[in-house]
């Protein structure tokens, strides 16, 4: 396994993965120093208020400007170096789409400001708060967008950097509204961590000598509408089925053996998902444009087990380090009472690495646009953890829920790995099950 990685040491997406990972770095360790100061400044009480609104805010901001960021980042990556008119069709149009959704997103929140503000906080209190996301959303809109183009140029460096300035920035921003102890002005200070890097963004990408062959003009082209809102429609699948999935496991344990115990389980998905955000990373902004690019099969085929050799061990000793030393682990991210979740880690960790191995694969489909390949597989991953959750839950109590998890990713990658081979061998999926 040490021989396979280092003889990827020096490849494309080593780099990458170095760029991206200090990146996310950067924004997680963000993360965690703007949460104390919140804590610090407002309390447990202040940072549960504070907590709702970023829930709002997530949702929102993952459709700011329309859900079309990958789509454009495969389009900028497939027509960039071959054929710049058929670019700024998609440009235009994405432009035209993400002016329109962040009016309507935008006068929506407007309108029902007042009434969003009584439902999630029971008070009227932050309806201005709302009012100030409904404008900075449509920026961030924008922000998503040329992140996309610089992504789809494979600009990758710029990408980063943009990013860290950007959390530092906001860092420092809300680190001097933290010293008023203004709930209000920490929640303000929340909308603007997301739109510093706009700033960022923009000055690179008009500073890139391509620039000045693009066109942003915004006008509505149906032919190229309907390619990127294939992308809206993944996205929405994406951000609806395996979370309305985990609801219902929550509720099952929660019904049967007390709400600790979804405490446990969560704690445990809580390390799983720091450290696969950085491997997510890598594939979103590395793996999906680079794939998109490709028209050869056989050089998909390549890449695949390129990335594979590489994302996969890296997965493996990531998983050994955190079972190594998982019990202080547990300690500095949480306390003694939560050193019971120890027994859900094995199954857990297993379940990650048969993950990264299926995601790494299924990238293809939604590098390629296959959107009812993508759809299919996102609700089957999803019906099987709920599925093989309720037996085994039910069998062997909460741990059950690890156990479901690794075998449904095990199944997921073999699932995978029969997508792939059809779509390498075959034309089917080109034929039968492209939505448009």
């Amino acid at each position: 396994m040490i021989k396979v990685i280092k003889e990827q040491f020096k490849s494309e997406i080593v780099k990458t993965g170095l760029i991206f990972g200090t990146s996310t770095f950067i924004k997680l360790l963000s993360g965690l120093v703007i949460a104390k100061l919140i804590v610090l400044s407002v309390g447990l009480n202040g940072f549960g208020v504070i907590s709702q609104f970023q829930s709002l805010m997530n949702i929102l901001l993952v459709f700011a400007g329309g859900g079309i960021s990958n789509g454009v980042m495969k389009y900028v990556s497939e027509h960039r170096n071959s054929d710049i008119k058929e670019l700024n069709l998609i440009l235009k149009t994405s432009t035209f789409i993400i002016l329109i959704f962040g009016l309507v997103i935008g006068s929506l929140l407007i309108v029902f400001s007042k009434n969003l503000s009584i439902y999630l906080f029971q008070s009227s209190k932050y309806s201005h708060i709302i009012i100030i996301l409904a404008i900075v959303q449509f920026f961030i809109g924008f922000n998503n967008f040329f992140q996309s183009v610089i992504n789809g140029y494979r600009e990758v460096k710029s990408f980063a950097i943009s990013s860290i300035l950007g959390s530092i920035v906001g860092l420092v921003f809300v680190y001097f509204l933290s010293i008023s102890k203004d709930i209000s002005l920490l929640m303000i200070g929340q909308v603007l961590f997301g739109f510093f890097s706009s700033f960022f963004c923009i000055f690179f990408l008009v500073n890139k000598s391509y620039y000045k062959t693009l066109s942003f003009k915004p006008f509505f082209y149906k032919n190229k509408s309907k390619l990127l809102f294939k992308y809206t429609l993944m996205l929405l699948v994406t951000v609806s089925t395996l979370p309305i999935a985990q609801i219902l496991i929550r509720n099952l344990i929660g019904t049967k053996f007390g709400w600790d115990s979804v405490g446990k389980w969560q704690g445990v998905m809580k390390i799983s998902d720091a450290y696969l955000q950085f491997i997510t990373i890598i594939l979103a902004n590395y793996f999906f444009p680079k794939l998109a690019e490709l028209q050869s099969k056989a050089l998909i085929k390549n890449e695949v087990f390129k990335t594979l050799t590489f994302i996969v061990p890296i997965t493996i000793l990531i998983s050994i380090c955190i079972f190594t030393f998982k019990k202080y682990i547990i300690l500095i991210l949480y306390s003694h009472s939560f050193l019971g979740i120890d027994d859900f880690f094995t199954f857990q960790l297993i379940g990650d690495i048969f993950k990264v191995a299926a995601y790494t694969i299924i990238f293809v489909a939604a590098a390629k646009g296959l959107t009812l390949v993508y759809i299919f597989a996102e609700i089957f991953q999803s019906l099987c953890l709920v599925l093989f959750s309720y037996f085994f839950i039910d069998s062997y109590g909460p741990i059950g829920v690890t156990f479901a998890y690794a075998l449904t990713y095990f199944i997921y990658l073999i699932f995978s790995l029969v997508i792939l081979y059809i779509f390498l061998k075959t034309n089917f999926f080109e034929r039968k099950f492209n939505l448009w």
